[in-house]
Formats: structure tokens, sequence, C-alpha cells
């Protein structure tokens, strides 16, 4: 269920995310959604929506770039070198990017008129 994967990503330091950046691109992550609306901290390849989020501060964690084994490890280190602040501003972040991502969300943005194309 969503609340039994809530409280297992809670158990977590971070969500390691090593989607690649040119396969994978701005597609939505569920396991991303949830660890961050659980208020985890994540490492994200940049040119991801995890890793664009992280940079945005939508959500919190290390973005890594380019996409290689070394620029991942490097991003761990950054993080845990940090990880009792990053907890901290994960929980800080993670209510308000849960209702960003909701259900709810997702329907008034559906339901909300587009503007007109300018001439």
């Amino acid at each position: 269920t969503d609340e039994a994967f809530a409280a297992e990503s809670r158990k977590v330091d971070a969500m390691l995310l090593r989607y690649d950046p040119e396969v994978f691109g701005m597609r939505g992550s569920g396991i991303f959604t949830q660890s961050a609306a659980a208020g985890r901290p994540v490492v994200a390849a940049a040119g991801t929506f995890a890793g664009t989020s992280v940079a945005s501060g939508a959500a919190e964690g290390e973005v890594f770039a380019p996409y290689d084994a070394a620029t991942f490890a490097g991003a761990i280190l950054r993080l845990a070198g940090r990880l009792r602040d990053s907890h901290a501003r994960a929980a800080q972040l993670a209510g308000r990017f849960a209702q960003a991502t909701s259900a709810e969300a997702y329907v008034d943005a559906l339901l909300t008129p587009a503007e007109p194309p300018s001439a």
C-alpha cells in the first residue's frame, strides 16, 4: 500500500535514483514522488524530473551530472556530509511536495482551462 511504502521510505537515509536522463528523461517516478512526499532526500541525475525537482528546491537532495559512476558517488558523499540538515529540509518540503503531486492537484490541473494561444 502507499502507507506501507511511505513507512518503509522513512527508514532509509536517502533514496538513490540512478535514472539515465538519456533514457528516462523527464518522466515521473513513483519511487521519487513517494520518497519526497515521505520526507526523504534523493540523489538524482540532472535532466530527470527528480533532478529538476531537487535543483528547483521542490524536493531535497543532490543532483549529479554528467551521468556516470564517479559523479553519482560524489553526490552520495555530498549528501552524506550534510545528512542531518538534509533530513530536516526534506521533512519541511514533504507536505508541500505531497500536495503538489497529489491526485487532487492532477485533477485540478486537468480541469483548469488552458490559456488561449497568443497571436
